[in-house]
């Protein structure tokens, strides 16, 4: 009982150690990117654009595109001229040595929406595209640490205004 009685006092100050605030660094939040859809729609119409168009990130920050919708896509950044068959890429970031970024064909999902994830190391202006709809184009603004830069509400926002004018532009045209 005695040792028992001893031991306490070091499992005291042990469990203070590993609790107490700071003691194991100051954890610094994770920048959780942002996600943009890749086409949305809905049954009998799709809509085949990214939403939103543009978006402003800081550099290092990673975008995710989501695919909410039964419609292929790809998401592509190119610097020059395309391969002639361009690999899949895993761990992307953009720019980078290869001169391409290339989700490959994304079948979407609404009930479990597969996504691709770009990483933006260095600031500049990318614009991607899907190669499947040509006029399928987006634009990344990436600007440097500290800058004004999209929230995640600040992208759904427009993202969900820019869906609902296209999908009447769709129901329009299906209508005429």
């Amino acid at each position: 009982m005695r040792k028992l009685l001893w031991g306490l006092p070091a499992l005291a100050v042990a469990t203070f150690a590993v609790f107490a605030p700071g003691a194991q660094g100051d954890v610094q939040a994770q920048d959780p990117g942002i996600v943009i859809d890749a086409g949305d729609g809905e049954v009998g119409y799709s809509v085949n654009q990214f939403l939103p168009g543009t978006v402003t990130v800081a550099e290092g920050t990673t975008v995710t595109w989501q695919f909410p919708w039964m419609e292929p896509h790809v998401v592509a950044f190119v610097d020059g001229a395309p391969p002639a068959e361009p690999a899949v890429t895993t761990d992307a970031e953009w720019p980078n040595d290869e001169g391409y970024v290339y989700s490959g064909d994304v079948f979407g999902n609404p009930d479990n929406p597969p996504t691709f994830s770009v990483t933006f190391p260095e600031a500049g202006t990318y614009q991607s595209f899907c190669p499947i709809h040509p006029l399928m184009v987006a634009t990344v603004e990436v600007v440097a640490d500290g800058e004004d830069v999209d929230t995640q509400a600040d992208v759904d926002a427009p993202a969900e205004a820019e869906y609902a004018t296209n999908l009447a532009a769709v129901k329009a045209v299906a209508a005429a």
